[in-house]
């Protein structure tokens, strides 16, 4: 009961950590996101949002001059985020394992209360970007059917994003245990990421057509596995983990 309770404990002070440097992360990316089309620097051809306010800015608004489709925030801050996870992902154990087991907690609490985090803050950052999606279509295209494939763009999100987290973890797990060993760790993180980049191929706003979702529904549960799987990798890793107190 203590274990579950330390684990628990662990992965509510991991999710809080992080998010709260997603919320840095993501008020950043939202506010290049509107900000760089008001410069003249072309970040997305149908950014939305930048369009409308600096259309508000110049005293005009012209709803039949934006290009509705399924691009948007959601597929701009795609890329960002697989980069964010994979930071947080390498920070994970040089920064909080040897915190945690110095509290007194064991690597088996770290390990668990990690993974748990991860799922948390990829998801959290998986439904944000979707809901801000949503009030793009709301705004621009309020007669847009969203069909019921949509929770499952979300779902694809969260688990790409999870996946580079996973990444990043095989990379600062391998470099904490075997110094510089960790760079075969490196290539395993690439092998990852390559794998999870072939079985989505197609476009992110490419599973909101319902077409498409059957077909998804191998890479999903591909890209879990190979998720799960890289977790377990760390987990051996940092089962007996010499810690740097220093």
């Amino acid at each position: 009961m203590k274990s579950a309770n330390s684990f628990r404990k662990i992965g509510m002070d991991l999710t809080l950590a992080q998010l709260s440097w997603a919320v840095w992360f993501g008020a950043f990316a939202l506010a290049a996101y509107i900000v760089f089309p008001l410069i003249g620097i072309n970040i997305e051809s149908n950014n939305k949002l930048g369009q409308l306010f600096s259309n508000v800015l110049s005293g005009s608004w012209d709803k039949e001059s934006f290009n509705i489709d399924n691009s948007g925030f959601i597929a701009f801050i795609a890329n960002p985020s697989k980069i964010f996870m994979l930071v947080c992902g390498i920070l994970s154990v040089p920064s909080f394992l040897t915190f945690f087991v110095k509290q007194g907690l064991t690597r088996k609490d770290y390990f668990y209360g990690a993974a748990v985090s991860s799922v948390a803050v990829a998801f959290v950052l998986a439904i944000v970007s979707g809901v801000v999606f949503l009030i793009e279509q709301l705004i621009f295209a309020p007669e847009l059917q969203l069909d019921y494939a949509w929770p499952i763009a979300i779902v694809v999100y969260g688990l790409n994003i999870l996946a580079y987290y996973a990444a990043g973890w095989l990379i600062g797990a391998g470099f904490y245990r075997f110094s510089f060993g960790g760079l075969l760790f490196i290539l395993l993180a690439i092998l990852l990421a390559i794998a999870v980049e072939v079985m989505w191929e197609m476009p992110l706003s490419d599973t909101l057509k319902l077409a498409q979702v059957w077909s998804g529904l191998v890479s999903i549960l591909a890209t879990a596995v190979l998720i799960g799987a890289s977790f377990t990798v760390v987990r051996i890793m940092t089962k007996r983990i010499r810690i740097k107190l220093k």
